[in-house]
């Protein structure tokens, strides 16, 4: 039993010790970028930008998740304080796949979408933007119903 007991605590001092030394050296490591041809610690590849920093985006109001509009319909947010728009993104595709994406900035808070848009489900999210500086955080996705205005035929 004391065999075991001892076997068991060398591993446990065997695997910390190599937790230690391996963190040590992948702290310190010096990768190269290729781009410029020079070296640049690892810490250093990715920008770190202070909470502080970070754009919140807007507060998504209505019209509510799901609900039917007709073309020309206003979308409406709320802006954090220190926000002065957003980045409003249009999308046939839930997932928001380029081909499929409008990306539109938006001064103040709401967005009255445009006349002839098509009949069906569309979906859009938001992104701060303080000043020529658009958050990288989106609102979660809403969904609305476009719908033919009353009169008009679905088709057309």
């Amino acid at each position: 039993m004391r065999f075991l007991f001892h076997a068991m605590l060398g591993f446990s001092i065997g695997v910390v010790g190599t937790g230690l030394v391996y963190g040590t050296i992948v702290r310190d490591r010096v990768v190269h970028d290729g781009a410029r041809g020079h070296r640049v610690h690892a810490r250093d590849v990715v920008p770190r930008v202070p909470l502080e920093m970070t754009v919140v985006p807007p507060l998504p109001m209505f019209p509510r998740y799901g609900e039917p509009v007709v073309p020309g319909a206003t979308l409406a947010w709320h802006l954090p304080d220190g926000t002065d728009g957003a980045e409003l993104e249009l999308s046939s595709t839930p997932t928001f796949e380029p081909g499929a994406t409008r990306q539109i900035d938006v001064d103040g808070e709401t967005f009255k979408l445009p006349q002839g848009l098509p009949v069906g489900i569309l979906y859009w999210r938001l992104r701060g933007r303080q000043g020529d500086v658009t958050g990288e955080q989106t609102t979660p996705t809403w969904m609305v119903d476009v719908v033919a205005p009353a009169g008009e035929p679905a088709w057309g």
